[in-house]
């Protein structure tokens, strides 16, 4: 599935799709007044474009490889009118998803179907899209060793259940999670949701996964329809698609993923605090087994932590694109995050959690690529006796 959007210059633009009641690309009026302004505004912004930037009067598409509505979706989105901005040359950027079996048809299309010399086509990973190479997903034609680094994003994660289940918290859930039957969605057992379906086991959550959502957005979708009653979903899409179900007492939040920092777990910049004060899941597992996770699924939790949340999302050129197109990026991204407007938006809409530029990028992604030999395998071995998944091996 394929959608396209190309934004307007302007933010109040985007700043009203965000209010819209769904992601389709309707502009909200910015009132009355000012016409005359913001012309004159436009105009001065257009008279100090570099024509000789690599980007000069080109469209740069961002493939998201998810249906809309996920939170790589929505960072891409409120991203792109900054980087048209920013980027040498104001380039026109648009997001484009193309969705279907986790992330990889959106991954193959882009190693594929687009011309990389050219470099007018970004891919926006997120763990979910990534993780499959690194459990060598056999339908997965990109090699993520070809590609280069731009932008990193740190999301945190949240895990809430259906209210209706009687638990309402935290507390709630330490205290009758492990008597009840579970039902998540998933994309597939390896995609980011490897890392739920652990966490489950180690609480010692009696669940049954549904395979086969292209994303959070539709597994959201089948939780507010009762279909789930137990779900997850990263920091971008909680302020604009989880928060509205907590107010209405649909969803109730139980514990968050949690940031890794070397061998420890450490609590969210965005979900230990008011108004969420949601344990980690390192917390959530010693309030109840009585004692602190460990052993090799801890490994693998720590894990996939910094590969599917700590270095979460990544912006990637293909290798074969012109270095000044990569250097013009990495300054597109580098002015981005330096915009006061950006800060004080990322941190409203998406949270307070870090993005990486510049000389920060290289190190996040080749330790994104250097995944441990032997906790990658416990990882297979895992899925394989656990959820049917096919060993690749």
């Amino acid at each position: 599935m394929r959608t396209y959007s190309f934004p307007r210059r302007h933010r109040r633009w985007f700043l009203g799709v965000l209010c819209a009641a769904s992601l389709a690309l309707t502009a909200c009026g910015t009132g009355d007044g000012g016409g005359d302004d913001e012309a004159a505004e436009a105009d001065g912004e257009q008279s100090q474009v570099d024509e000789s930037a690599f980007y000069y009067d080109k469209e740069l598409e961002i493939i998201v490889p998810f249906e809309a509505g996920g939170g790589t979706d929505s960072e891409a989105r409120f991203m792109a009118p900054f980087l048209q901005e920013h980027i040498p040359g104001s380039p026109t950027v648009g997001v484009v998803n193309i969705s279907g079996a986790a992330g990889t048809i959106g991954n193959n299309q882009f190693a594929l179907e687009r011309e990389h010399t050219e470099a007018t086509s970004v891919l926006y990973s997120s763990a979910s899209s990534f993780l499959p190479w690194i459990f060598e997903e056999p339908a997965l034609e990109l090699n993520y060793d070809d590609l280069v680094g731009n932008f990193v994003s740190q999301v945190g994660g949240i895990v809430y259940v259906r209210c209706d289940t009687g638990i309402d918290g935290p507390e709630a859930f330490v205290e009758q999670a492990q008597d009840m039957q579970w039902v998540a969605g998933e994309q597939t057992p390896d995609s980011l949701g490897a890392h739920l379906l652990l966490a489950y086991d180690m609480l010692g959550l009696e669940h049954n996964a549904v395979m086969g959502f292209e994303g959070r957005g539709p597994a959201r979708v089948a939780f507010e329809q009762g279909e789930l009653n137990i779900n997850w979903d990263t920091s971008p899409s909680v302020p604009s698609d989880v928060d509205p179900l907590i107010e209405d007492g649909v969803a109730c939040p139980v514990f968050t993923i949690g940031q890794a920092s070397e061998d420890t777990l450490e609590a969210d910049a965005m979900f230990s605090e008011e108004p969420y004060n949601l344990p980690t899941f390192a917390e959530i597992y010693e309030q109840i087994h009585g004692e602190p996770p460990s052993g090799p699924e801890w490994d693998a939790y720590l894990a996939l932590t910094r590969a599917g949340w700590t270095n979460q999302k990544v912006m990637w050129l293909h290798k074969d694109a012109p270095p000044e197109a990569v250097e013009q990026l990495r300054a597109g991204f580098e002015a981005m995050t330096e915009d006061p407007e950006f800060q004080s938006q990322a941190e409203e809409l998406l949270g307070p959690h870090p993005k990486l530029v510049g000389d920060d990028v290289d190190p996040a992604v080749d330790g994104l690529r250097d995944f441990p030999e032997d906790i990658r395998n416990w990882i297979m071995d895992f899925l394989v006796e656990n959820y049917d998944h096919p060993d690749p091996r």
